[in-house]
């Protein structure tokens, strides 16, 4: 199976302390039976795949760590952006206005073919194409 993933970027300025960091705005997930997109959010029941981001972005200081944060805004956590500097939660509301100065960080071949494979089945089953809901 040949998947691809392509891991799109944006600058935004932190909440919390006000630096300028990179998020991860956009993760394509381009497949034979179909293209599928998602948010970082998405990964929260896809831990491995969100790790397969993380080691992707990790050699560029200016992206956060991807990982499980709590919102109190949400009453639970899940898998999001954090400041490259002081780790504050990036939420999806940081991704989408940060995506019209996003741009193409990187493609790549994912280790887990059928977990990415498994996740697009699953975005594009979902009424509105994203599995995390508020």
């Amino acid at each position: 199976m040949t998947i691809d993933i392509r891991i799109m970027t944006a600058p935004a300025d932190c909440w919390a302390c006000g630096a300028e960091t990179e998020l991860v705005t956009r993760i394509h997930i381009r497949r034979p039976a179909g293209a599928a997109e998602c948010a970082v959010s998405d990964l929260t029941e896809y831990p491995g795949l969100a790790g397969e981001i993380g080691r992707e972005v990790e050699a560029r200081p200016s992206v956060g760590l991807i990982k499980w944060r709590h919102s109190k805004t949400v009453g639970r956590q899940y898998m999001s952006n954090g400041c490259a500097h002081c780790d504050a939660l990036l939420g999806d509301f940081f991704e989408v206005q940060a995506r019209n100065l996003e741009s193409e960080f990187r493609t790549f071949e994912p280790e887990d073919a059928r977990g990415w494979d498994r996740l697009a089945v699953a975005l594009l089953a979902s009424p509105d194409g994203h599995l995390f809901h508020y």
